[in-house]
C-alpha cells in the first residue's frame, strides 16, 4: 500500500490536510497568508490542493518551532 510519505508528488485535499495537522480550516488559511502554512496549487477552477511533500516538511519543522500567542517563532 502506498502512504502520502511514500509519494511526496501526491497532492492532498483540504480534508487530508485538516487531518494530517489537526488545524481547522480557518487556521490554516489564516496562516497561508501569513506565509506561516504552506500555500496551495491551484487544481481546476474552483479546486486547490496541496503538496504533500510541503505540508509533512511543515510538520516536520514544528519540533523547532514553538506558538505563542497566535504567532509562530523559532525557539
Amino acid at each position: 500500500m502506498t502512504t502520502v510519505r511514500d509519494d511526496p508528488r501526491r497532492i492532498l485535499r483540504l480534508p487530508d490536510v485538516l487531518e494530517l495537522t489537526g488545524l481547522s480550516r480557518a487556521v490554516i488559511y489564516e496562516r497561508m497568508s501569513r506565509g506561516e502554512f504552506p500555500t496551495t496549487v491551484q487544481l481546476g477552477l474552483r479546486a486547490v490542493g496541496w503538496r504533500a511533500r510541503d505540508v509533512y516538511d511543515w510538520l516536520d519543522g514544528l519540533s523547532d518551532c514553538h506558538y505563542t500567542r497566535g504567532a509562530m517563532s523559532k525557539s
